[in-house]
Protein backbone atom coordinates (compact mmCIF):
# COMPACT_ATOMS: atom_id res chain seq x y z
CA UNK A 1 0.00 0.00 0.00
CA UNK A 2 1.29 3.07 -1.06
CA UNK A 3 1.66 6.27 1.63
CA UNK A 4 -1.21 8.12 -0.81
CA UNK A 5 -3.68 5.39 -0.34
CA UNK A 6 -7.29 6.73 0.49
CA UNK A 7 -7.85 4.24 3.52
CA UNK A 8 -4.26 5.30 5.11
CA UNK A 9 -4.70 8.90 5.07
CA UNK A 10 -8.31 8.80 6.46
CA UNK A 11 -7.21 7.00 9.20
CA UNK A 12 -4.47 8.57 9.60
CA UNK A 13 -6.17 12.00 9.86
CA UNK A 14 -9.09 10.22 12.29
CA UNK A 15 -5.84 9.15 14.66
CA UNK A 16 -5.09 13.26 14.83
CA UNK A 17 -7.82 14.16 15.43
CA UNK A 18 -9.15 11.49 18.01
CA UNK A 19 -5.28 12.35 19.58
CA UNK A 20 -6.37 16.13 19.61
CA UNK A 21 -9.75 15.76 21.23
CA UNK A 22 -8.52 12.76 23.68
CA UNK A 23 -5.87 15.60 25.08
CA UNK A 24 -8.40 18.74 25.06
CA UNK A 25 -11.09 16.40 27.38
CA UNK A 26 -8.19 14.93 29.10
CA UNK A 27 -7.35 18.69 30.44
CA UNK A 28 -10.81 18.58 31.97
CA UNK A 29 -10.55 15.00 33.53
CA UNK A 30 -12.41 13.48 31.17
CA UNK A 31 -12.71 11.17 28.28
CA UNK A 32 -14.16 11.70 25.08
CA UNK A 33 -17.21 9.23 25.73
CA UNK A 34 -17.60 11.19 28.99
CA UNK A 35 -17.97 14.42 27.59
CA UNK A 36 -20.25 12.75 24.79
CA UNK A 37 -22.77 11.64 27.55
CA UNK A 38 -21.90 15.15 29.30
CA UNK A 39 -23.25 17.05 25.76
CA UNK A 40 -26.45 14.34 25.25
CA UNK A 41 -27.20 15.16 29.29
CA UNK A 42 -26.47 18.77 28.36
CA UNK A 43 -29.01 18.80 25.57
CA UNK A 44 -31.58 16.84 26.19
CA UNK A 45 -31.74 17.39 30.17
CA UNK A 46 -33.12 20.78 29.90
CA UNK A 47 -36.15 19.34 28.47
CA UNK A 48 -37.16 16.47 29.93
CA UNK A 49 -35.41 13.51 32.41
CA UNK A 50 -32.97 11.28 30.87
CA UNK A 51 -32.46 8.14 32.47
CA UNK A 52 -29.63 5.30 32.00
CA UNK A 53 -31.77 3.10 29.76
CA UNK A 54 -31.76 5.70 26.96
CA UNK A 55 -28.33 6.81 27.08
CA UNK A 56 -28.31 2.50 25.93
CA UNK A 57 -30.68 2.62 23.68
CA UNK A 58 -28.80 6.31 22.50
CA UNK A 59 -25.43 5.18 21.95
CA UNK A 60 -25.96 1.12 21.67
CA UNK A 61 -23.76 0.28 24.41
CA UNK A 62 -24.20 -2.68 26.81
CA UNK A 63 -25.73 -1.34 30.18
CA UNK A 64 -22.36 -2.49 31.97
CA UNK A 65 -20.85 0.31 30.19
CA UNK A 66 -22.99 2.98 30.49
CA UNK A 67 -23.01 2.10 34.27
CA UNK A 68 -19.51 2.19 34.30
CA UNK A 69 -19.07 5.85 32.82
CA UNK A 70 -22.00 6.92 34.83
CA UNK A 71 -20.11 6.07 37.92
CA UNK A 72 -16.87 7.53 37.25
CA UNK A 73 -18.64 10.73 35.90
CA UNK A 74 -20.82 10.36 39.62
CA UNK A 75 -17.40 10.61 41.74
CA UNK A 76 -15.97 13.83 39.71
CA UNK A 77 -19.31 15.10 40.84
CA UNK A 78 -20.19 15.84 37.28
CA UNK A 79 -23.55 14.09 37.45
CA UNK A 80 -25.98 12.71 40.29
CA UNK A 81 -28.49 10.52 40.36
CA UNK A 82 -32.01 11.75 41.46
CA UNK A 83 -34.94 9.71 42.10
CA UNK A 84 -38.40 9.95 40.57
CA UNK A 85 -41.15 10.15 42.55
CA UNK A 86 -43.18 8.04 39.91
CA UNK A 87 -40.82 4.93 40.69
CA UNK A 88 -38.31 4.89 42.86
CA UNK A 89 -35.92 2.52 41.39
CA UNK A 90 -35.63 4.76 38.51
CA UNK A 91 -33.41 7.64 38.90
CA UNK A 92 -32.85 10.64 36.90
CA UNK A 93 -29.29 11.31 35.72
CA UNK A 94 -28.86 15.35 35.67
CA UNK A 95 -25.51 17.36 35.06
CA UNK A 96 -24.61 19.37 37.97
CA UNK A 97 -22.73 22.71 37.78
CA UNK A 98 -19.27 20.96 38.19
CA UNK A 99 -20.44 18.91 35.23
CA UNK A 100 -21.94 21.98 33.37
CA UNK A 101 -18.22 23.84 33.43
CA UNK A 102 -16.12 20.44 32.67
CA UNK A 103 -19.06 20.08 29.25
CA UNK A 104 -18.53 23.70 28.28
CA UNK A 105 -14.97 24.13 28.63
CA UNK A 106 -14.22 20.72 26.14
CA UNK A 107 -16.98 22.15 24.40
CA UNK A 108 -15.38 25.59 23.52
CA UNK A 109 -11.92 23.98 22.74
CA UNK A 110 -13.31 21.49 20.75
CA UNK A 111 -15.37 24.35 18.29
CA UNK A 112 -11.86 25.62 18.03
CA UNK A 113 -10.52 22.54 16.58
CA UNK A 114 -13.62 22.51 14.20
CA UNK A 115 -12.70 25.86 12.95
CA UNK A 116 -9.02 25.40 12.67
CA UNK A 117 -10.05 22.45 10.15
CA UNK A 118 -12.45 24.60 8.62
CA UNK A 119 -9.33 26.60 8.14
CA UNK A 120 -8.19 23.96 5.71
CA UNK A 121 -10.18 24.99 3.13
CA UNK A 122 -9.78 27.36 0.87
CA UNK A 123 -13.64 28.50 0.44
CA UNK A 124 -17.12 26.96 1.65
CA UNK A 125 -17.52 25.45 -1.31
CA UNK A 126 -14.05 23.44 -1.32
CA UNK A 127 -14.89 22.16 1.91
CA UNK A 128 -18.78 21.11 0.24
CA UNK A 129 -17.26 19.46 -1.71
CA UNK A 130 -14.49 17.47 0.89
CA UNK A 131 -18.18 16.70 2.80
CA UNK A 132 -19.62 15.77 0.09
CA UNK A 133 -16.10 13.24 -1.22
CA UNK A 134 -15.99 11.74 2.38
CA UNK A 135 -20.12 11.17 2.18
CA UNK A 136 -19.43 9.14 -1.30
CA UNK A 137 -16.53 7.30 0.22
CA UNK A 138 -18.72 6.10 3.41
CA UNK A 139 -21.76 5.15 0.56
CA UNK A 140 -18.99 3.30 -1.30
CA UNK A 141 -17.45 1.32 1.75
CA UNK A 142 -20.54 0.30 3.13
CA UNK A 143 -20.91 -1.20 -0.55
CA UNK A 144 -17.96 -3.20 -0.59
Amino acid sequence: MNNNAIGKMLHRVENQIHRKLDSIAAAQGITVVQHIILSYLWERGKRRDVFQKELEQVFDVRRSSVSNVLGLLEKKNYIQRQSVSADARQKRICLTEAGTKAYLAVRKEMEAVEQALDGAFADKQERTLFLDMLQRLSARVQDI
